[in-house]
């Protein structure tokens, strides 16, 4: 979230990659969508990762004001 959030200009759109270094190996996903509210946009950032054979999942979701 943090390096999402520190860009200069947030950028609508989708990003996604994979963390492989350790292990269990990560996946994200980033969101960043424009709101109903004039300057404000949506950011999302989900996290997935398996511990044994269960999948796990954190979402995260901020709004920010851009200036």
């Amino acid at each position: 979230m943090a390096e999402v959030l520190a860009r200069q200009r947030l950028q609508t759109g989708e990003e996604q990659g994979e963390v492989a270094e350790g292990s269990p190996a990560f996946q994200w996903r980033t969101a960043v969508e424009e709101t109903d509210m004039e300057g404000m946009k949506r950011v999302m950032v989900r996290v997935q990762w398996k511990e044994g054979e269960q999948g796990r999942d954190l979402r995260m979701v901020t709004y920010v004001a851009e200036h």
